[in-house]
């Protein structure tokens, strides 16, 4: 979990740089000290608290948020030892972008900023994969599992977009990832929007479990 706090740093580091560079020095020193503290001391949380593997355990150990928090140390100090870092991680396309598996979007990222092939393809592979070998609802939605099944939906579109904004895809992947923001936000068989707020039925009890029923 220290590796994707340094990564929280480090954003907030890049979103407050020119607004408030004070905030944004201190964001980005404690992400720095995160970081080193969780690449010195390598584990996973629940494995530190066995209570809390029994609800969100570290399915895909830590490299992936270790590459992922490096990335973003790179975006946001030009440090190359951080790159290094991501690379020597060794990370695999995987078949989500969640809590818990991050390898995909730092593969994304590693893409991007550093423009090899061997990366791109492994972000081509990704968004294949998602869209046009995993399973839909007749809908259109991305099924990736039943837990969180929106936001799983939504990271992966995102993270596709972003790839293709960069030029860093072969093919394009924009109309599939827009039917998933489509669907959560109203354009779906039961007319009904999962963003609340958001258009004239969505969920008005977002924490029963029923809620979207």
């Amino acid at each position: 979990s220290s590796g994707i706090n340094a990564e929280y740093g480090a954003a907030a580091s890049l979103v407050f740089k020119d607004d408030d560079p004070d905030y944004s020095a201190k964001c980005l020193k404690h992400a720095k000290e995160l970081y080193q503290f969780a690449d010195e001391h390598r584990g996973t949380y629940s494995d530190s608290i066995p209570d809390a593997g029994q609800f969100y355990k570290s399915w895909s150990g830590f490299n992936d948020e270790l590459g992922w928090g490096a990335m973003w140390l790179y975006r946001a100090t030009d440090d190359q030892s951080y790159l290094d870092k991501a690379k020597q991680m060794g990370l695999n396309v995987a078949g989500e972008i969640s809590w818990d598996n991050k390898a995909s979007a730092a593969l994304i990222l590693l893409a991007v900023e550093t423009g090899e092939i061997a990366y791109a393809s492994k972000a081509e592979q990704f968004c294949n994969k998602i869209f046009n070998e995993t399973p839909k609802t007749n809908d259109g939605l991305v099924f990736i599992q039943q837990w969180g099944s929106l936001r799983h939906a939504s990271n992966v579109a995102y993270a596709c977009l972003y790839a293709e904004s960069k030029g860093v895809l072969s093919n394009s992947y924009k109309a599939s990832a827009k039917r998933q923001i489509d669907y959560i936000l109203g354009d779906n068989s039961r007319d009904f929007s999962y963003l609340i707020g958001y258009g004239d039925s969505y969920p008005l009890r977002p924490h029963h479990s029923s809620s979207s029923c």
